[in-house]
């Protein structure tokens, strides 16, 4: 029981320092315009999402981070991977992607022995509400090798 109170208040912690990082950091304000916008379009459809890959070539942000200057930073990810899964798949994507790390959590979060793969899936899962980790093939490799580490200690007796 210790050691589950331990692995949510690292979950916790974690999703403060992500939360507070959004508040003071101005690259991360322009990611909730992004996210802001993003949820404009789910509206328009929830259930299917706009296609796989589409957002892309729906969203050219250009986003000012310095109007006298003119800097301005193109976004081709959503920095948030639930939010491109429910734009891109709808709810009919979102829906298995939210089940696998509910019962992942619940099933690991009983076997010590599963507790450190856990822990990295949980902070994998985590770091996709701010980025979009699994774009990127080398923390997408990371994750996968994570999760299969963690399907084979819950195999063990």
């Amino acid at each position: 029981m210790r050691k589950q109170k331990i692995v949510i208040a690292c979950i916790l912690i974690a999703l403060c320092v992500g939360g507070a990082l959004l508040v003071v950091d101005p690259p991360s304000m322009a990611r909730l315009t992004v996210w802001e916008n993003m949820l404009y379009y789910i509206k328009q459809h929830p259930w299917t999402g706009s296609s796989i890959g589409n957002f892309k070539h729906t969203f050219r942000f250009l986003i000012p981070v310095n109007e006298e200057h003119k800097q301005f930073i193109v976004y081709h990810q959503g920095h948030n991977e639930y939010l491109q899964v429910l734009y891109e798949m709808g709810i009919v994507g979102l829906i298995p992607a939210i089940m696998y790390l509910i019962t992942t959590f619940w099933a690991g979060i009983k076997k010590p022995q599963a507790l450190i793969p856990l822990t990295a899936v949980v902070i994998i899962a985590v770091n996709s509400v701010y980025n979009f980790p699994f774009h990127v093939a080398t923390t997408a490799l990371v994750a996968v090798t994570w999760m299969a580490i963690f399907n084979v200690k819950m195999r063990v007796r």
